[in-house]
């Protein structure tokens, strides 16, 4: 805004008025807008989902012979259960990530 938008001041600082000279959008800018919202939702939803499936870290544990998995997320273990096909394979993507 310039100098010419300003007609008074008050505590939370200069008053504006509204812009006469605003100009519409032209339909490639709004395509563009429309295009970038989307991208930005989806990157925002594929981080969300990273960080909760990489959330925090995995490791075997021996407990009288067996091993089992345990993941600890913020401060706190917590068994995923004994060490089988399923178990192995809920490490695996924490492995290739360098967690394991």
């Amino acid at each position: 805004m310039t100098e010419q938008n300003v007609v008074g001041s008050g505590d939370d600082g200069p008053i504006r008025k509204p812009m006469a000279d605003f100009t519409d959008w032209t339909h490639e800018q709004v395509r563009q807008l429309v295009d970038v919202e989307q991208v930005y939702a989806a990157y925002q939803a594929a981080r969300t989902e990273l960080a909760q499936r990489f959330a925090g870290s995995m490791a075997w544990k021996t407990v009288r012979g067996h091993q089992y998995l345990y993941r600890k997320r913020k401060v706190a273990w917590s068994s995923l259960g004994p060490r089988n096909s399923e178990t192995e394979a809920a490490m695996r993507p924490s492995m290739m990530a360098g967690r394991g």
